[in-house]
């Protein structure tokens, strides 16, 4: 799965390149920019929750720009989710290389925050109760467009992967049976050890 992701990844970076000319409107809107400010009005990744939060750049030249993202969420997007609460903070420093028009490839570092908890959501806590709380450090790359007009800017970070380099597991506890720990377990290596796919996240705001 991570091979073909990773093979994706590469096809529509080569297709990207050769289908946008450089000298189009948003690499020229580009040029007089220094600063961006946007907001994450939706997102998947890099933890395991939709996340909303803010995009600050800072433009080296109009074809690279330094970036720090810091974002947060409640929502657990998990099948079965049912008596999972999940709240993330990620920050992320990032360089984003335009190749394009408005295509990039972003490369970066995040810091993943994850305040875990379960409770059955039939017998109640004081029978089956779960949590923990942990954080990961983690190389990400991604591919995205960021569209340019005038101070008007728009884009998304289409696809991409953030996989841990070290975590930490500060604090876990349960209540409860043998399956309930081994539940505990799972999603431990789930959300603080595991590959996170980053899909569709979409940003609005202003360069100037």
């Amino acid at each position: 799965m991570k091979k073909k992701l990773i093979i994706f990844l590469l096809i529509a970076c080569v297709k990207s390149i050769a289908a946008e000319p450089i000298n189009d409107s948003s690499a020229v809107n580009r040029k007089a920019k220094t600063y961006t400010m946007a907001a994450q009005i939706v997102g998947y990744g890099p933890a395991a929750s939709e996340l909303k939060g803010v995009h600050l750049g800072y433009f080296v030249d109009p074809n690279t720009q330094l970036q720090l993202e810091i974002t947060g969420g409640t929502n657990p997007l998990i099948w079965g989710s049912s008596g999972h609460s999940i709240t993330s903070y990620v920050v992320g420093t990032h360089v984003k290389l335009f190749t394009g028009n408005s295509f990039y490839l972003k490369l970066g570092i995040d810091y993943r925050r994850i305040d875990y908890r379960y409770e059955d959501p039939v017998l109640g806590s004081n029978y089956e109760k779960t949590s923990f709380l942990g954080n990961t450090l983690g190389a990400a790359f991604l591919i995205g467009n960021q569209w340019q007009w005038q101070n008007f800017t728009f884009g998304a970070d289409w696809i991409g992967l953030s996989g841990p380099l070290v975590w930490q597991i500060e604090s876990s506890g349960s209540v409860g049976t043998n399956p309930n720990i081994r539940r505990r377990d799972k999603d431990e290596d789930r959300y603080l050890k595991e590959n996170v796919i980053i899909l569709s996240r979409l940003f609005v705001g202003a360069s100037f």
